[in-house]
């Protein structure tokens, strides 16, 4: 009976390690997607301030013109 306790407890733990490799494998692309997701904001942040620079730009431009 000692070796049949023995193998269940080895296949337990081998479940146990499973299933905390698989988490950690989770955890580790939910991390990554949200990195992703992260430099895509920055991104696409840093694209609006560029434009609105811009236009500001232009609108000043215009203003500095019709006070001239």
């Amino acid at each position: 009976m000692h070796a049949d306790d023995i193998a269940q407890q080895d296949g337990t733990r081998a479940q146990r390690d499973n299933h905390l490799q698989l988490l950690l494998n989770d955890a580790r692309e939910a991390r990554e997607q949200e990195a992703a997701l992260r430099r895509e904001e920055a991104a696409q942040t840093a694209e609006f301030h560029r434009s609105f620079l811009g236009v500001f730009g232009q609108l000043v431009e215009a203003m500095r013109d019709r006070h001239v």
